[in-house]
């Protein structure tokens, strides 16, 4: 029976939560690092049973159940999707029972897809991919990898997202006179506002995560940076502007010779070929549409030292990027992607030796993906995120306004690190702390590390510990009770067992947790729905 939330009723989920004697001593286990059994006891229990348990689930926002956390009890904490909005994070050393808790969550929501729906997953261990060939959800996969079998990603199509832009018609006696042309690269960073913040914000991503793997402490960001991205988003538009006018029949300066015809051909070939052009013809191509900063970055004519310098880095950027699966032709996209119907998973999968080829684009796509649903118009729909190992995860800059921003536009996001310092190293601790503040619901598994034992004492604070005290006299015993304030200590996060963790959200106590074996208990679960498909509800065979 469920209440009016659609969680299962308190008498029935207290009764469901009766712990086995693995989970009971893993429970006393973990009392043991911070208290003295003999002496001390938790003013609040923190075994999900009985009272505990009500308590915690009568502080949860109401809504439709989305995924269910399963205990190695045989009881279940549901999650609904308001929870979930909140965002969850996760951190656990190796082998400390993450994926395990990741695989519960995506199970359950693959389970219950909805038209509309997206999943995306950042995959970085390859943990999740056969999880949904086992559910058989439709899925797919970006990856540099061929033997993958990822589908072709088309940075154009990613730019237009759907979209036609505006370019304004050819002054053919101009063009035929003087060599150039009335459609400049002004008029369609004008005319296409929303077109054009995605070409840059895309460009920049690829450009800066790929020069941020190379740069040195000593390195002019101008130089290895802005420049490259400048005059890669001066390409792109130049191609656009140049691939609209072909197929208005109004000629074109270059990509006639690379064969294309219109806006459908334009693809990752056309960027691959850029990269390996001559410098001479790459400015005079910008300069022809008048994009006059890109072109100065490589004006042969001006600083030859510094323009070779700029183009040089350009050439090992896109080289590095667009080459195995992203240099060929391709039509997906996730901007065209998340406006589907259909429900889908989209799975991000790379090589660790090929990082300078997937993660770059990774970023862009990401990045724009965020865009896409801070802009309002995926209101109305569902994407989940999961970010495993967030620690590998290339920097994306609406990340922190995306978890601020995304609970009241349809995103979700569940993320996964091993230790609050590498976030550290990645961001700055500043920005870390910023982002992690964003996620209000947060499960903490077996950590070893300070700064990850850190942020579990400021998350659920300190405990409070009831003790008797007893004393012999010459009346006899006298006993008396004093309470103590106690915080977890290294030794206690550093000891749970697998799959053990304390899971905290807003305006609840913190709860002691052991999940269920996933691999052990999914498997019965599907040979007993086989069983159900087989037998029909009557357990008669059909």
């Amino acid at each position: 029976m469920e209440g009016r939330s659609g969680l299962p009723s308190f008498r029935r989920a207290s009764e469901m939560l009766l712990f086995p004697s693995e989970e009971e001593r893993s429970y006393r286990a973990f009392l043991s690092t911070f208290i003295d059994p003999k002496s001390e006891s938790l003013l609040f229990d923190m075994r999900p049973k009985g009272r505990t348990l009500s308590s915690f689930l009568k502080a949860l926002p109401e809504g439709e159940t989305v995924a269910k956390l399963r205990l190695a009890g045989g009881g279940e904490i549901p999650l609904s999707e308001k929870l979930l909005t909140r965002h969850v994070y996760v951190q656990g050393s190796i082998g400390s029972g993450k994926t395990t808790l990741l695989k519960w969550l995506l199970s359950d929501i693959f389970e219950r897809r909805k038209p509309g729906e997206k999943v995306v997953v950042f995959d970085p261990k390859g943990d999740y991919l056969a999880l949904a060939k086992q559910e058989g959800v439709p899925y797919i996969i970006v990856s540099e990898n061929y033997a993958m079998n990822p589908v072709r990603w088309n940075v154009f199509r990613e730019i237009l997202g759907g979209e036609k832009p505006v370019i304004p018609k050819t002054n053919m006696l101009l063009r035929k006179v003087e060599r150039r042309t009335s459609a400049t690269f002004y008029d369609f960073t004008r005319l296409n506002k929303e077109l054009y913040a995605r070409l840059k914000n895309i460009a920049t991503r690829i450009i800066w995560t790929r020069a941020d793997m190379v740069r040195g402490s000593a390195d002019d960001v101008y130089f290895t940076h802005n420049a490259p991205a400048s005059v890669f988003q001066g390409l792109l538009s130049c191609c656009i502007i140049e691939a609209a006018l072909i197929e208005r029949g109004e000629g074109g300066f270059l990509l006639p010779s690379y064969g294309v015809r219109g806006l459908s051909d334009l693809s990752n070939e056309v960027v691959a070929k850029l990269a390996q052009e001559n410098g001479k013809v790459l400015h005079e191509f910008l300069s022809f549409y008048r994009a006059s900063e890109a072109a100065e970055h490589i004006n042969p004519s001006g600083s030859p030292g510094q323009a070779q310098g700029v183009l040089s880095l350009f050439r090992m950027y896109t080289s590095d990027v667009f080459s195995l699966v992203f240099s060929e032709r391709g039509n997906w996209s996730m901007a065209e992607e998340l406006h589907d119907p259909n429900f889908k998973v989209v799975f991000f999968e790379y090589r660790m030796d090929e990082e300078r080829t997937a993660l770059p684009v990774f970023s862009a796509v990401i990045s724009n993906m965020m865009a896409e649903v801070l802009s309002t118009r995926f209101r109305g729909k569902k994407l989940y995120v999961f970010l495993d190992e967030l620690h590998a995860f290339p920097k994306v800059q609406e990340m922190q306004t995306f978890l601020n921003m995304a609970r009241d536009l349809g995103g979700i996001v569940v993320a996964a690190t091993q230790s609050v310092a590498q976030l550290y190293d990645k961001y700055g601790e500043q920005e870390a702390k910023a982002i992690i503040s964003a996620f209000n619901t947060r499960v903490f598994l077996r950590t070893t590390d300070e700064a990850s034992l850190k942020l579990v004492n400021d998350t659920i604070g300190e405990f409070l510990v009831r003790r008797m005290n007893k004393t012999h006299g010459k009346e006899g015993k006298s006993f008396s009770v004093q309470t103590e304030r106690k915080t977890l200590t290294a030794r206690t996060m550093s000891v749970l067992s697998v799959g053990s963790g304390i899971l905290w959200t807003t305006g609840t106590h913190p709860l002691f947790i052991k999940l269920a074996d996933f691999k052990k208990e999914h498997n019965k679960s599907m040979y007993a729905d086989r069983a159900f498909k087989d037998r029909g509800p009557e357990g008669l065979h059909r």
